[in-house]
């Protein structure tokens, strides 16, 4: 079988196959570039995939609104202590309503949290909640909500966890200035 040739003798098969030139100038450029956005595009979507397909962490108050009697609040605004001492609460109101504690303990129940991370960086004289719920049997349960802004909340809970979410509304305005008008 006789092979094609080129005309200066050469196989013509082997001249369609020759290895490509590396790129160069913008070529190079432009390849570089596609590479890298590829593998950042990699890396974002290997983060979605396991931040956000990653099983969600809830946390409850941990009481039923049957055997609360009342709640406590305290309504103050968070210091850092590099400014100067904490305040303590100078609002205070008492729920009794049992719809109201209901409702305050299902906005404490089964509540997507989250690490702290540098919440509290953004807590500087944030509004500051603490909350008592007083059970039928004497026990007390506490929590204290900071209130950042909408979707900026950092909760610490009655074991001295503390959890950032996105749930939460301001609890001052709700309970304290709303009983005023």
């Amino acid at each position: 079988m006789a092979r094609a040739m080129t005309a200066d003798g050469r196989p013509l098969v082997r001249s369609l196959v020759r290895p490509l030139a590396p790129p160069r100038g913008i070529a190079a450029a432009a390849l570089a570039a596609v590479a890298l956005a590829a593998v950042a595009l990699a890396a974002v979507a290997l983060l979605l995939v396991t931040t956000a397909c990653g099983p969600q962490k809830y946390r409850s108050v941990g009481v039923d609104p049957a055997h609360v009697t009342r709640i406590e609040m305290g309504f103050s605004y968070f210091v850092p202590l590099d400014e100067e001492s904490p305040p303590q609460a100078d609002q205070r109101t008492t729920v009794n309503d049992p719809a109201q504690i209901k409702a305050l303990v299902d906005a404490f129940t089964d509540m997507p949290v989250g690490g702290i991370g540098n919440a509290w960086e953004r807590a500087s004289w944030a509004e500051s909640t603490s909350l008592k719920f007083i059970l039928d049997d004497g026990s007390t349960v506490k929590l204290r909500q900071v209130f950042i802004k909408a979707h900026d909340v950092i909760i610490v809970w009655d074991d001295g966890t503390e959890s950032h979410t996105e749930w939460g509304m301001s609890l001052l305005d709700q309970y304290f200035y709303g009983d005023q008008g």
